[in-house]
């Protein structure tokens, strides 16, 4: 072979060494931008799957709130229309009380041991309640004007006690309490802007701020006229019609 022709063999093999390296340069390159623009797409796909994922929680979490609320709403309902045709004179206690038919119970808590106790009845524990009303006024309690208007004011509020409510709870209103007591002023004994009903539980709550303080006394007081709820004829007058 000709020293020229061996010149052109090696200026051949080091074009070609020349041409390999600028592929295997190029190819690593090329293979990054692809890795780039898959782990882009990647990344997309995720943040409109999580996105997605976001927007169907907020939606069902909308819908069991809406769901809660309305459930409430016919329970509400229901305990109103419950009260208002089961509600009975208790002769023995010179009260009215929930005593529907069949084998339907209803039950009070006991205040002071919390044992549940069949309406109308007292509780075994012995609890006696350090609110008990003068003997004047006490008589007052088991008088056919103030059966009238007892049921009259529980029927305001269609059996639910509404200080319960407020600090959210539902319970029956079984006592008509005087929010200005009788003892300090007989004259409002009668007057139904005096008069909310209450729970058993709220009732003796109501009486442990009054024994608090004065002042707790006040806004207890305030809290309860605030949550008066009267047809018009009774707001203006303040007594039975």
């Amino acid at each position: 072979m000709s020293e020229q022709a061996q010149n052109l063999n090696e200026n051949e093999e080091l074009v070609e060494k020349v041409q390999q390296e600028t592929t295997s340069t190029e190819d690593p390159l090329e293979e990054t931008i692809a890795r780039v623009q898959e782990l882009e797409e990647q990344l997309k796909a995720q943040v409109e799957e999580t996105s997605k994922k976001e927007q169907d929680l907020l939606l069902r979490t909308r819908a069991e709130i809406d769901n809660m609320r309305r459930r409430s709403e016919q329970d509400i309902e229901k305990a109103h229309k419950f009260v208002l045709n089961n509600m009975k004179w208790h002769p023995e206690s010179g009260c009215s009380f929930l005593m529907p038919g069949g084998d339907v119970m209803i039950y009070k808590r006991c205040p002071h041991c919390k044992k549940r106790v069949p309406a109308g009845e007292k509780c075994g524990c012995g609890y006696k309640r350090e609110y008990a009303p003068p003997e004047k006024t006490r008589r007052l309690y088991h008088s056919a004007r103030w059966q009238k208007i007892r049921d009259t004011v529980i029927g305001f509020y269609s059996g639910i006690d509404p200080y319960a409510q407020k600090h959210g709870r539902i319970e029956y209103a079984f006592t008509v309490h005087h929010i200005v007591p009788a003892e300090e002023d007989p004259d409002r004994f009668w007057r139904l802007d005096n008069l909310i009903p209450l729970s058993r539980a709220s009732h003796d709550e109501v009486h442990g701020r009054y024994r608090a303080s004065d002042e707790e006394k006040r806004k207890a007081q305030e809290e309860l006229r605030s949550l008066l709820k009267l047809p018009d004829w009774a707001a203006q007058g303040g007594a039975e019609k």
